[in-house]
């Protein structure tokens, strides 16, 4: 019986070597932080109440919605829809960048209404992006500036964010 077996079987010192082979770079260079780019960080609460979400509706549009209660297309006080142009690039996807730490919006310009980045993503491998800066108003939203770009893979906020040349 055991001789049907011990073809299968590999010795303990080529174990520890194989296990040893594998993990030396985990020893070394430490755990790799594997980050995903946040296209799930699409909803925010603004500072007056009201909510902003940005809505996927097809291929290549999103569709900015700003509304006040629970998050629901019945709730929208207001939405636009921004779609793929050669002056604003792709909006298959967009999501809120952070401007410091948990910090999605701020008031920039000290207008009193706050602004919010969104950036904006294809599927395609090249991560370096603009971070378009919009200001929320009462009934719209207004392009405030463009960021950039930067390589948004590591998902830092903005002011950890250097440009990419």
């Amino acid at each position: 019986m055991q001789t049907r077996f011990a073809n299968y079987t590999i010795p303990l010192n080529k174990l520890c070597c194989l296990i040893i082979i594998l993990l030396l770079p985990v020893l070394c260079f430490g755990i790799p932080k594997l980050t995903l780019i946040p296209l799930d960080r699409n909803f925010m609460h603004l500072p007056d109440g009201r909510w902003m979400w940005l809505h996927k509706i097809d291929m290549e549009s999103t569709e900015i919605i700003v509304g006040s209660g629970e998050k629901s297309l019945k709730n929208k006080i207001w939405s636009v829809i921004k779609s793929g142009t050669e002056d604003e690039g792709t909006w298959d996807y967009a999501y809120f960048i952070y401007f410091k730490p948990n910090v999605l919006w701020m008031d920039l310009n000290n207008d009193n209404y706050p602004e919010v980045a969104i950036a904006t993503y294809d599927n395609g491998n090249l991560v370096e992006r603009e971070v378009l800066i919009y200001t929320v108003k009462p009934n719209s939203v207004e392009f405030y500036k463009e960021e950039g770009p930067y390589n948004l893979e590591w998902d830092l906020p903005l002011d950890k964010l250097e440009p990419v040349f």
